[in-house]
Protein backbone atom coordinates (compact mmCIF):
# COMPACT_ATOMS: atom_id res chain seq x y z
CA UNK A 1 0.00 0.00 0.00
CA UNK A 2 1.45 3.35 -1.06
CA UNK A 3 0.21 6.90 -0.50
CA UNK A 4 0.99 9.58 -3.17
CA UNK A 5 0.03 13.02 -4.52
CA UNK A 6 0.36 14.23 -8.28
CA UNK A 7 0.02 16.71 -11.25
CA UNK A 8 1.06 16.45 -14.99
CA UNK A 9 -0.71 14.25 -17.60
CA UNK A 10 2.63 13.31 -19.17
CA UNK A 11 3.53 11.47 -15.96
CA UNK A 12 0.32 9.45 -16.14
CA UNK A 13 0.95 8.54 -19.78
CA UNK A 14 4.45 7.46 -18.82
CA UNK A 15 3.13 5.31 -16.00
CA UNK A 16 0.61 3.67 -18.29
CA UNK A 17 3.23 2.86 -20.94
CA UNK A 18 6.07 1.54 -18.80
CA UNK A 19 4.32 -0.27 -15.97
CA UNK A 20 2.98 -3.74 -16.63
CA UNK A 21 0.40 -5.56 -14.44
CA UNK A 22 3.11 -8.02 -13.40
CA UNK A 23 5.03 -5.16 -11.83
CA UNK A 24 2.07 -3.69 -9.98
CA UNK A 25 -0.28 -6.50 -8.98
CA UNK A 26 1.18 -6.60 -5.46
CA UNK A 27 0.78 -2.87 -4.90
CA UNK A 28 -2.14 -1.02 -3.35
CA UNK A 29 -1.87 2.73 -3.78
CA UNK A 30 -3.22 5.48 -1.55
CA UNK A 31 -2.98 9.09 -2.64
CA UNK A 32 -3.12 11.68 0.14
CA UNK A 33 -2.95 15.45 -0.07
CA UNK A 34 -2.15 16.57 3.46
CA UNK A 35 -3.16 19.95 4.87
CA UNK A 36 -4.74 21.41 1.74
CA UNK A 37 -4.83 25.16 2.18
CA UNK A 38 -8.54 25.67 1.67
CA UNK A 39 -10.90 27.69 3.86
CA UNK A 40 -14.12 29.65 3.75
CA UNK A 41 -13.75 33.42 3.90
CA UNK A 42 -13.70 34.50 7.58
CA UNK A 43 -16.87 36.07 8.96
CA UNK A 44 -15.12 39.40 9.59
CA UNK A 45 -14.84 39.89 5.81
CA UNK A 46 -18.47 39.07 4.99
CA UNK A 47 -19.43 42.76 5.03
CA UNK A 48 -17.20 43.47 2.06
CA UNK A 49 -19.57 44.50 -0.77
CA UNK A 50 -18.36 41.92 -3.27
CA UNK A 51 -18.43 39.06 -0.74
CA UNK A 52 -21.81 40.13 0.64
CA UNK A 53 -23.18 40.13 -2.90
CA UNK A 54 -21.74 36.66 -3.59
CA UNK A 55 -23.30 35.19 -0.43
CA UNK A 56 -26.68 36.70 -1.30
CA UNK A 57 -26.55 35.38 -4.87
CA UNK A 58 -25.16 31.87 -4.23
CA UNK A 59 -26.54 31.21 -0.77
CA UNK A 60 -23.15 30.10 0.53
CA UNK A 61 -19.88 31.55 1.80
CA UNK A 62 -17.09 31.59 -0.81
CA UNK A 63 -13.70 30.01 -0.30
CA UNK A 64 -10.52 32.04 -0.01
CA UNK A 65 -8.77 32.45 -3.35
CA UNK A 66 -5.27 33.87 -3.39
CA UNK A 67 -5.84 35.35 -6.83
CA UNK A 68 -8.95 37.29 -5.75
CA UNK A 69 -8.49 37.94 -2.04
CA UNK A 70 -4.78 38.63 -1.72
CA UNK A 71 -5.41 42.23 -0.63
CA UNK A 72 -7.33 40.97 2.42
CA UNK A 73 -4.45 38.85 3.65
CA UNK A 74 -1.48 41.20 3.54
CA UNK A 75 -1.09 40.96 7.31
CA UNK A 76 -1.17 37.13 7.32
CA UNK A 77 2.18 35.28 6.98
CA UNK A 78 2.43 33.21 3.80
CA UNK A 79 2.78 29.97 5.79
CA UNK A 80 -0.57 30.58 7.50
CA UNK A 81 -2.65 31.53 4.48
CA UNK A 82 -5.50 29.22 3.49
CA UNK A 83 -5.98 30.49 -0.05
CA UNK A 84 -4.53 27.81 -2.36
CA UNK A 85 -7.39 25.60 -3.57
CA UNK A 86 -5.57 25.36 -6.91
CA UNK A 87 -2.99 22.98 -5.42
CA UNK A 88 -5.75 20.64 -4.28
CA UNK A 89 -7.49 20.94 -7.65
CA UNK A 90 -4.42 19.98 -9.69
CA UNK A 91 -3.51 17.16 -7.34
CA UNK A 92 -6.98 15.61 -7.31
CA UNK A 93 -7.37 15.82 -11.10
CA UNK A 94 -4.16 13.92 -11.68
CA UNK A 95 -4.70 11.52 -8.81
CA UNK A 96 -8.04 10.54 -10.30
CA UNK A 97 -6.45 10.09 -13.73
CA UNK A 98 -3.86 7.82 -12.15
CA UNK A 99 -6.55 5.82 -10.38
CA UNK A 100 -8.35 5.23 -13.68
CA UNK A 101 -5.30 3.78 -15.47
CA UNK A 102 -3.77 1.90 -12.54
CA UNK A 103 -4.09 -1.93 -12.66
CA UNK A 104 -4.42 -2.00 -8.86
CA UNK A 105 -6.67 -0.50 -6.24
CA UNK A 106 -6.23 3.19 -5.53
CA UNK A 107 -7.65 5.21 -2.64
CA UNK A 108 -7.55 8.99 -2.62
CA UNK A 109 -7.73 11.21 0.47
CA UNK A 110 -7.15 14.84 1.27
CA UNK A 111 -7.20 16.78 4.51
CA UNK A 112 -8.39 20.29 5.27
CA UNK A 113 -7.29 21.32 8.74
CA UNK A 114 -8.12 18.27 10.91
CA UNK A 115 -10.80 16.86 8.63
CA UNK A 116 -10.16 13.92 6.30
CA UNK A 117 -12.05 13.53 3.02
CA UNK A 118 -12.07 10.63 0.59
CA UNK A 119 -12.93 10.95 -3.07
CA UNK A 120 -14.42 8.15 -5.13
CA UNK A 121 -12.28 7.04 -8.06
CA UNK A 122 -15.23 7.37 -10.44
CA UNK A 123 -15.50 11.10 -9.72
CA UNK A 124 -15.17 13.32 -12.78
CA UNK A 125 -13.97 16.60 -11.34
CA UNK A 126 -14.44 19.69 -13.51
CA UNK A 127 -11.31 21.01 -15.21
CA UNK A 128 -12.55 24.54 -14.66
CA UNK A 129 -11.18 25.99 -11.43
CA UNK A 130 -14.33 28.05 -10.90
CA UNK A 131 -16.54 24.96 -11.02
CA UNK A 132 -14.19 23.02 -8.73
CA UNK A 133 -14.13 25.87 -6.23
CA UNK A 134 -17.92 25.78 -6.26
CA UNK A 135 -17.77 22.10 -5.20
CA UNK A 136 -15.36 22.97 -2.38
CA UNK A 137 -17.70 25.71 -1.23
CA UNK A 138 -20.61 23.27 -1.15
CA UNK A 139 -18.54 20.78 0.87
CA UNK A 140 -17.35 23.33 3.43
CA UNK A 141 -20.82 24.91 3.70
CA UNK A 142 -22.41 21.50 4.28
CA UNK A 143 -24.38 21.66 1.02
CA UNK A 144 -22.67 18.86 -0.93
CA UNK A 145 -24.82 15.73 -1.21
CA UNK A 146 -23.59 13.71 -4.19
CA UNK A 147 -21.61 11.27 -2.04
CA UNK A 148 -18.55 11.11 -4.31
CA UNK A 149 -16.53 13.19 -1.85
CA UNK A 150 -17.08 12.01 1.71
CA UNK A 151 -16.08 13.38 5.08
CA UNK A 152 -14.34 10.57 6.94
CA UNK A 153 -15.11 9.79 10.59
CA UNK A 154 -11.55 9.19 11.79
CA UNK A 155 -8.23 11.02 11.85
CA UNK A 156 -5.80 10.57 8.98
CA UNK A 157 -3.61 8.16 10.92
CA UNK A 158 -6.45 5.65 10.93
CA UNK A 159 -6.04 5.33 7.16
CA UNK A 160 -2.24 5.11 6.99
CA UNK A 161 -0.12 1.98 6.93
CA UNK A 162 2.48 1.16 9.56
CA UNK A 163 5.29 2.34 7.26
CA UNK A 164 4.81 6.07 6.66
CA UNK A 165 7.16 8.21 4.59
CA UNK A 166 6.59 11.94 4.94
CA UNK A 167 8.22 13.89 2.13
CA UNK A 168 9.77 17.14 3.26
CA UNK A 169 12.60 19.42 2.17
CA UNK A 170 13.95 19.19 5.72
CA UNK A 171 13.67 15.40 5.91
CA UNK A 172 16.54 13.83 7.85
CA UNK A 173 16.83 10.86 5.50
CA UNK A 174 17.28 10.70 1.73
CA UNK A 175 14.45 8.94 -0.04
CA UNK A 176 15.25 5.62 -1.68
CA UNK A 177 13.32 2.67 -3.05
CA UNK A 178 14.60 0.51 -0.19
CA UNK A 179 12.39 2.41 2.26
CA UNK A 180 9.23 1.07 0.63
CA UNK A 181 7.59 -1.91 2.31
CA UNK A 182 5.49 -3.42 -0.47
CA UNK A 183 4.41 -6.51 1.47
CA UNK A 184 3.07 -4.69 4.53
CA UNK A 185 2.17 -1.39 2.89
CA UNK A 186 3.78 2.02 2.67
CA UNK A 187 2.20 5.45 2.97
CA UNK A 188 3.60 8.45 1.07
CA UNK A 189 2.53 11.78 2.56
CA UNK A 190 2.96 15.03 0.63
CA UNK A 191 2.05 18.52 1.75
CA UNK A 192 -0.76 20.42 0.07
CA UNK A 193 0.61 23.81 1.09
CA UNK A 194 2.50 26.37 -1.01
CA UNK A 195 4.76 27.53 1.81
CA UNK A 196 6.32 25.81 4.80
CA UNK A 197 6.71 22.11 5.54
CA UNK A 198 4.73 19.36 7.21
CA UNK A 199 5.41 19.68 10.97
CA UNK A 200 7.09 16.66 12.50
CA UNK A 201 4.64 16.57 15.41
CA UNK A 202 1.85 15.85 12.90
CA UNK A 203 3.48 12.49 12.15
CA UNK A 204 5.34 11.30 15.26
CA UNK A 205 7.44 8.15 14.86
CA UNK A 206 7.26 8.44 11.06
CA UNK A 207 10.17 8.80 8.66
CA UNK A 208 10.68 12.27 7.20
CA UNK A 209 12.49 11.89 3.90
CA UNK A 210 13.76 14.41 1.38
CA UNK A 211 13.91 14.38 -2.39
CA UNK A 212 15.83 17.59 -2.99
CA UNK A 213 17.46 20.35 -1.00
CA UNK A 214 15.12 22.90 -2.59
CA UNK A 215 11.37 23.16 -2.15
CA UNK A 216 9.38 21.28 -4.78
CA UNK A 217 5.84 21.61 -6.03
CA UNK A 218 3.67 18.70 -4.90
CA UNK A 219 3.44 17.20 -8.38
CA UNK A 220 7.22 17.41 -8.92
CA UNK A 221 7.84 15.64 -5.62
CA UNK A 222 5.37 12.92 -6.59
CA UNK A 223 7.07 12.31 -9.92
CA UNK A 224 10.48 12.04 -8.26
CA UNK A 225 9.16 9.69 -5.57
CA UNK A 226 7.39 7.39 -8.03
CA UNK A 227 10.31 7.03 -10.47
CA UNK A 228 12.23 4.43 -8.41
CA UNK A 229 9.12 2.23 -8.44
CA UNK A 230 9.20 2.00 -12.22
CA UNK A 231 12.37 -0.10 -12.53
Amino acid sequence: MIILVIKFPILLIFLQQVLSPSQLHILMLEIVIFDARVSLIPKKWHKHPRIRSYIAKKGRIPILNGSLHQHMQKHIPLEQRMDRPDILHFSLLLSLDLARIAPFEVKIYFTIKETVYSIDNSTRLPRSQERFYSILEQILNGQYSRGLIRKMPHSLHQYLSSNVLVFSRVGSQKYSKQLIDIDNGTSFVFGGMAHGSIPQNAFPNCRFVSLHEKSLEAWTAIAMAVSPLLV
